[in-house]
């Protein structure tokens, strides 16, 4: 029973390391983010276009649409451009253009008429779009919920949090607790930013966000009997709040005039809770897995300390980028 007990964990510096190794080289917490292009009609045929481009992402490539003849542009910046047309651009098919190349990424145009009602379309894969005579949420609801399963499974810092705090959860008991404090947490924030009950200023809070599995690092790396060991269904739950508030940054990318459904809300959330399920099933099929294999001890014991370092190298520059971001937005001034 002893060395049944052990099988289980020799796959846990195996599939940290494989964590750990492929995201390190891209040095990003949101790798999968997706392009937004927000088309919103205005009085007068008048239309405003604003973009939401990934970080990192090269702003020269950035995406517009060819228009009618009958329209007028006029770009404040690669991120916004208003339009004046003679007619209405309902009916009307616009080309999708990128300079250099067309990314590998997927692509969303968020359309809002004239009442302010919104819907998401999926243009990855298309050259071009029809501007549509009315708007049909129930498709938006389901793009919601792909950009919420994209986001927490390109989130990599929400990842290796995760991974790491089922290296440390001991128990199945304790693990369904733990991962449930998570999952609760960020839905009440998610739903409380969403809906601007609160609006706390995102910079710290992705700082806190990368600090949180800077900490599990450090706590898996020494050792010792440490606070999540002690309880982790509590460290869960606050570190969930911090990062249900990164998770609100997405949905306020989406909608782009601040309207908000508690539905998208809802869509976005079942995305992500997809996504996290996703995580621990992989999780719990390879240390099965694990328990049919053999490994030798010192071997793991130096896979775990790279693993371990590697997560932590990663989340300290985490820490130094967002840092750096924070100073740069002022979000909140440190000095006076």
């Amino acid at each position: 029973m002893r060395v049944a007990m052990r099988l289980p964990q020799r796959l846990k510096p195996l599939a940290f390391v494989l964590f750990a190794v492929l995201l390190s080289p891209k040095l990003l917490a949101h790798g999968l983010e997706p392009i937004f292009i927000s088309l919103i009609t205005m009085e007068n045929h008048q239309y405003r276009v604003e973009l939401r481009l990934p970080d990192e992402y090269r702003e020269e490539n950035s995406p517009y649409f060819s228009l009618p003849e009958h329209c007028q542009s006029e770009r404040f910046n690669h991120l916004i451009t208003a339009v004046q047309c003679e007619e209405s651009l309902v009916g009307q098919e616009l080309a999708i253009n990128f300079d250099y190349f067309k990314p590998q990424i997927s692509t969303l145009i968020n359309y809002y008429d004239l009442d302010g009602d919104n819907e998401l379309f999926e243009v990855t894969y298309v050259d071009s779009w029809t501007v549509p005579d009315a708007i049909e949420a129930s498709e938006s609801y389901l793009l919601y919920l792909t950009v919420g399963f994209e986001h927490i499974l390109g989130g990599f810092d929400h990842i290796l949090f995760i991974v790491c705090l089922l290296m440390i959860v001991k128990s199945r008991r304790q693990l369904i607790k733990t991962i449930t404090g998570f999952t609760l947490a960020h839905s009440i924030t998610l739903v409380l930013v969403s809906l601007e009950v609160i609006q706390p200023a995102i910079e710290p809070i992705e700082l806190i966000v990368a600090l949180s599995v800077l900490l599990l690092a450090y706590e898996i790396a020494s050792g010792k009997d440490s606070l999540t060991h002690r309880h982790p269904v509590t460290v869960s739950f606050f570190c969930g709040l911090l990062h249900g508030v990164g998770f609100s940054s997405v949905l306020a990318e989406i909608n782009s005039v601040d309207l908000v459904s508690l539905s998208a809300i809802l869509f976005f959330n079942i995305g992500i809770e997809l996504g996290q399920l996703l995580i621990v099933a992989l999780w719990a099929i390879a240390s099965f897995c694990a328990s049919k294999l053999s490994f030798d001890k010192q071997e793991l014991h130096k896979l775990r300390l790279i693993s371990i370092y590697l997560t932590g190298g990663l989340s300290l520059f985490w820490v130094f980028d967002r840092f750096a971001l924070w100073l740069e937005a002022r979000a909140i001034p440190l000095f006076t």
